[in-house]
């Protein structure tokens, strides 16, 4: 008996499917055989510190202190080579108001500068 074109494609795509699952799955779930390398041990935001622009780290484009003006953020990101203000931040890039929470980052492969909240297991304040 023989299978259909349709009936082997459609098990080839339901194999396909189950085969994407089962790796985001297993990316999720944290094991440590899985790990992402630009991923910071014990990562913490700290205080404001323009004294020391911002604790500036190279490898992961982050502002390790808080920036907390998007105005401000841009300006940091614009020094380091990040000249795009990503389309999905929550707010201007001229925006002046006082964030206490907000993580500024640079993105440079895709030029962009992002401007979040901090989560709060993340902060060290």
């Amino acid at each position: 008996m023989t299978l259909s074109r349709f009936v082997v494609s459609s098990l080839l795509s339901l194999v396909a499917l189950f085969l994407m699952v089962a790796v985001c799955v297993a990316m999720s779930t944290g094991r440590p055989h899985i790990r992402n390398p630009l991923m910071v041990e014990d990562l913490r935001f700290t205080p404001p510190c323009p004294e020391i622009d911002y604790n500036f780290h190279p490898e992961t484009g982050n502002f390790l202190c808080v920036i907390p003006t998007a105005k401000q953020c841009f300006e940091e990101c614009q020094y380091v080579g990040c000249t795009e203000w990503f389309f999905a931040n929550l707010m201007s890039s001229t925006n002046q108001s006082y964030n206490p929470y907000h993580r500024c980052r640079c993105v440079p492969r895709m030029n962009m500068c992002l401007y979040n909240p901090i989560p709060p297991e993340f902060r060290d304040f």
